[in-house]
């Protein structure tokens, strides 16, 4: 594997654990030299994940959706920021980017990613592997 996606929160939410979970996940992919393709914001879990990749040297790709939201939340350290316009292009560039994909807790964002993944996936119009990763927190309601 060469480069995964990660959906995630824009938030820090309640549980620290989650921040931590996107601290160490951003580390590992560093220090296994894959890859990061994230959203591209510099806020919640989104940015943690990407500052811990950065802090170990890793490769990190942000697909921003310029405009769409009501302040500018784009990340700004050392990562390859690409730019697009609406929600569904930044799905589509972080999957044709990534070998694989991983979603941390989020809210309807990330919800909506990880559906439109699964639907693909069943759709046959791409064989990208996922893994939800929350520690039993989050991705358990949904069994």
């Amino acid at each position: 594997m060469t480069s995964v996606a990660v959906f995630c929160a824009s938030s820090l939410g309640a549980v620290n654990e989650f921040a931590d979970l996107a601290n160490a996940l951003g580390e590992h992919r560093a220090e296994q030299q894959v890859t990061l393709v994230f959203g591209g914001s510099d806020s919640g879990l989104m940015g943690v994940l990407a500052d811990a990749a950065i802090s170990k040297g890793g490769r990190v790709i942000g697909v921003y959706p310029e405009g769409t939201f009501s302040r500018d939340v784009r990340h700004r350290g050392e990562i390859d920021l690409r730019l697009v316009s609406s929600m569904h292009e930044r799905k589509l560039e972080m999957f044709r980017l990534s070998d694989a994909a991983v979603a941390l807790p989020g809210g309807l964002g990330t919800l909506d990613e990880v559906v439109e993944l699964l639907l693909w996936t069943q759709l046959g119009i791409h064989q990208l592997p996922l893994a939800l990763l929350d520690q039993g927190l989050f991705w358990n309601k949904f069994e």
